[in-house]
């Protein structure tokens, strides 16, 4: 399991991508986080049916958890990550009231996006990701 943490301003990211059965530190964070039992039985059942392109976003206040399962290829992944991301914004954006289509709006998309350009590259570049 790859663990990322990334700031957005003040908003810490723990973006997890899965490279095997590793359900643990996902659900110590999200346990860490106050996610409720039902949130914790959902996030259980998806990390670890092993089931391919499965991902989720959690968020509380200034933090949230990203899963990405394992992914069938590196265009599975680009899409997986980006949808999650999406989730990461909206959330933001609620948290600080920004509305939804606005420049600042764009510009968390394009700041997510940088923080994890690495993963990007690695995991939806065929050719890094079977190295």
């Amino acid at each position: 399991m790859k663990h990322r943490v990334v700031h957005i301003k003040d908003w810490q990211v723990d973006v997890f991508i899965e490279d095997g059965y590793h359900p643990d530190e996902v659900m110590e964070c999200l346990e860490e986080m106050g996610a409720s039992n039902g949130i914790l039985e959902r996030a259980y059942g998806l990390v670890t049916e092993n089931r391919p392109n499965q991902a989720f976003t959690f968020s509380v206040f200034r933090h949230t958890c990203i899963y990405i399962g394992w992914t069938t290829s590196g265009a599975e992944f680009v899409n997986s990550l980006v949808h999650e991301i999406r989730h990461l914004v909206d959330h933001i954006a609620d948290a600080y009231g920004l509305g939804t289509n606005n420049e600042k709006v764009g510009y968390l998309s394009g700041d997510a996006a940088l923080l994890l350009a690495e993963d990007i590259c690695e995991m939806g570049c065929g050719h890094c990701r079977n190295k």
